[in-house]
């Protein structure tokens, strides 16, 4: 059983999340404050800015239990993955409210970005299969073909659904023997730290380590490190290219998940209905649109324009914004002042472009705009596919609609990007989706929906182009953390 976590210690309520390094947990004089992005005079706790020496410590400490980790029975590993599991489910109401003060997502959204780690977890560790190795035998001899650890790995996690993520790099990379460093995202790390200090506790010392801090130079750090043989991120296309970069100096492995803009396209035989419309607003909005693969251009055959507008103008009526603790609250603000920023400056420029904005939803009568970073759901009727807002990635809640005449013009333009990571068909005919979605240049597509909700822990997750290489859940990560080993007799 996985020994119990030391929780968080709180002096003034304010949490105190420390890193964990060869099995201890590391706390600095340096801190950052998380504050509440609900009411941005409300301090939620402190985690570490630590350092390239935190950095060095931790990589050190991955080293030297790899050769130990390495020697123990895959089924002993994917035991302890499952252990893991349980205990993130089992204390997952202990760390829900906090969560949501220092990220800013809802109770509901909390709740799920903890229960899914849970369930990663426990899905490699029901699968040490995954691992087997492949046997050929014939007149010649036998071959032999082995999945072997890499050793010392690398991940940088963003801060959008923070916990689920690291889930999504610990559970294959530790069924397939490696050892691993994590860095947690510059905003909302405290629930993180706290969630895998305890998952580190199900492994032996330096099996698991996390270190934290703002600024790139921490996991650059780590990028850089001669001692790691393979890097993992999840983050934007920009950040992407600079670890891509500093990765191939010494030729690391590297699967990098990056930034998307997703496109849902409706198909004439749609059923135009409140389901339908509450199903857009689900895989748009859901944590203020944070998300990489949210529906981030929604095309509608120009004949059903109107009333696909119509509903969802209604279903985002319902929309309550404000802070995510209360229970009538579907929306949450977004998560810090870069993002404030940069979301409601695209709005400005949208306007100012002579876009059609529409504004939705409503404030909670608790939510302050001026003490927090609130943003309404917008819509954007029709706007040309050159238009910034379409272009882009706006990881905001705004989201283009966009009239579209053939069928063959709706995926030409969908596939019109540098991005390609999610997408959607949606339609009465699902078979006939089935047929279309080779036609998209996307690492998925959705068949009638499109949200945190259709994930599917057997489908590869990746993107092509911009947006990133090699995959993530299913038995095809655990390949990114492995290489082959032929052993063979055979002779010709």
């Amino acid at each position: 059983m996985c020994a119990a976590a030391e929780g968080a210690r709180k002096e003034d309520d304010v949490l105190e999340a420390p890193m964990i390094i060869g099995g201890k947990a590391v706390s600095l004089p340096d801190t950052v404050v998380a504050m509440n992005p609900a009411r941005l005079d409300e301090a939620v706790g402190r985690f570490p800015q630590g350092t390239e020496r935190e950095a060095d410590a931790a990589v050190a400490a991955a080293a030297a239990a790899l050769a130990e980790w390495r020697a123990v029975p895959v089924a002993e590993r994917a035991e302890r993955l499952v252990q893991a599991g349980n205990e993130l489910h089992r204390r997952a109401d202990e760390w829900q409210a906090d969560f949501t003060r220092e990220h800013g997502k809802t109770l509901v959204e909390s709740g799920f970005d903890l229960q899914v780690a849970g369930d990663i977890l426990r899905y490699y560790g029901s699968h040490p299969e995954f691992l087997d190795e492949q046997v050929l035998t014939d007149f010649r001899g036998t071959l032999r073909v082995r999945k072997q650890p890499l050793g010392v790995c690398a991940a940088i996690v963003p801060w959008n659904w923070p916990v689920a993520l690291s889930a999504m790099k610990i559970g294959p990379a530790l069924l397939a023997a490696n050892t691993l460093v994590l860095k947690a995202p510059d905003h909302a790390a405290l629930t993180m730290l706290l969630a895998v200090a305890a998952v580190a506790e199900c492994f032996p010392p330096g099996v698991l380590n996390v270190i934290s801090g703002q600024g790139p130079a921490l996991g650059r750090a780590l990028v850089r490190h001669p001692g790691v043989v393979k890097v993992t991120l999840t983050g934007g296309t920009a950040t992407g290219k600079a670890v891509a970069a500093d990765a191939a100096e010494s030729l690391k492995r590297v699967t990098l998940e990056l930034g998307g803009n997703d496109p849902a396209i409706l198909l004439a035989d749609v059923v135009v209905d409140e389901n339908l419309a509450e199903n857009i607003v689900l895989g748009a909005f859901t944590t203020a649109g944070q998300i990489c693969f949210a529906i981030k251009r929604l095309f509608v055959p120009r004949a059903l324009y109107g009333d696909v507008v119509d509903l969802l103008r209604t279903a985002l009526d319902d929309v309550v914004v404000g802070d995510g603790l209360h229970a009538d609250v579907r929306m949450g603000p977004v998560n810090n002042a870069r993002q404030y920023e940069s979301v409601t400056s695209l709005i400005d420029r949208s306007r100012r472009a002579g876009l059609t904005v529409d504004e939705r939803g409503v404030l909670h009568n608790d939510a302050d705009p001026e003490r927090g970073y609130f943003i309404r759901p917008h819509l954007v009727l029709d706007p040309p596919d050159e238009a910034e807002v379409v272009s882009c990635e706006q990881f905001g809640p705004v989201l283009p609609v966009l009239a579209y005449d053939t069928e063959d013009e709706a995926l030409a333009r969908a596939n019109a990007t540098p991005f390609g990571l999610c997408s959607s068909l949606w339609t009465s005919d699902e078979e006939r989706a089935f047929s279309l979605c080779d036609r998209i240049e996307a690492g998925t597509t959705f068949i009638n929906g499109h949200s945190v909700f259709n994930v599917d822990l057997d489908a590869p997750f990746g993107g092509v182009k911009e947006s990133g290489y090699g995959r993530e859940l299913s038995p095809h990560a655990v390949d990114e953390y492995t290489r082959l080993h032929a052993v063979t007799n055979k002779r010709l």
